[in-house]
């Protein structure tokens, strides 16, 4: 699930230098073709989670301020959102 959600993320913001890479079957890593930086995904029932792959700007790694919180995974646009929200922060 979390595959096809990562998928979908790119698929809608068009990032064509980003691949998915499966972790689980309830996780997926965006992951960027020349960088060091990742999205986790974690998808949990009807709920999704993602966080940064590196430090922030603020020091956070992966925590509470890095995630992007939980989302319902019906709220695609919510989702795809949140991607691009993490992504201009680890760039």
């Amino acid at each position: 699930m979390a595959e096809r959600l990562g998928q979908m993320i790119v698929e809608q913001c068009g990032w064509r230098d980003v691949a998915v890479r499966r972790v689980g079957n309830d996780q997926a890593q965006l992951v960027p073709n020349k960088g060091s930086w990742w999205i986790g995904i974690s998808v949990f029932g009807a709920g999704t989670e993602m966080w940064a792959g590196r430090i922030l700007d603020d020091g956070s790694y992966g925590g509470a301020r890095a995630q992007s919180g939980k989302l319902f995974t019906s709220d695609h646009e919510g989702v795809i959102e949140a991607a691009r929200r993490l992504r201009a922060q680890v760039e």
